[in-house]
């Protein structure tokens, strides 16, 4: 009979000790929780994107001033060429008066795409680098939540959520505090 009780007992510590396991896991293992970041808003919030929109300006600026370089010089190119063949030219001169008009308006197109393409570069590049600052704060207060998933809120990709996923205003206020250590100091942050 005392065979049984010991089998019994080294069961119920196994179910008590499974027990306890899964509940101290449960707190503290690996979170599968999800929040939300508006990284629009956040941007707007912290006043970067006026400081955004005037470094676009200021970068729009340059190329469109080297563009009217480029557009000045390719004009002087004709004239010169223009002026070469004298009042009469021939038509072999027009022909080539022609090409050359051709030539210049598709290198100024060219050049305006490539400008495009640049200040689109130059916008992403900054929205990346407001991404890569902001992350590290994002990651505490979404572990302060237990969620190891943080999503970009927009409409277009978000339906419908509860507002305690939304962590924006708690990170954009962590970053404004400087507070950007760790998560026990985030807690004092954001009191």
């Amino acid at each position: 009979m005392k065979s049984q009780i010991d089998a019994f007992e080294i069961v119920m510590a196994l179910i008590v000790v499974s027990a306890l396991a899964f509940a101290y896991f449960s707190r503290t293992g690996p979170s599968q929780g999800v929040v939300l970041f508006n990284m629009d808003r956040a941007h707007r919030d912290m006043g970067r994107d006026k400081v955004l929109i005037g470094e676009v300006e200021k970068k729009e600026s340059a190329l469109n001033q080297k563009f009217e370089e480029l557009q000045s010089e390719l004009k002087k190119q004709f004239e010169q060429q223009k002026n070469s063949f004298g009042d009469s030219p021939t038509k072999e001169q027009l022909e080539k008066l022609s090409r050359l008009e051709k030539e210049q308006a598709s290198k100024l197109a060219q050049e305006t795409m490539k400008n495009r393409q640049l200040l689109q570069q130059f916008v992403l590049g900054a929205i990346s680098r407001f991404g890569e600052e902001v992350r590290p704060v994002t990651q505490q207060v979404a572990a302060k939540h237990n969620a190891s998933i943080v999503l970009n809120l927009t409409a277009e990709q978000v339906i419908s959520f509860g507002k305690a996923a939304d962590i924006t205003d708690e990170v954009v206020e962590a970053i404004k505090l400087g507070k950007r250590s760790h998560v026990g100091e985030k807690d004092e942050a954001l009191r």
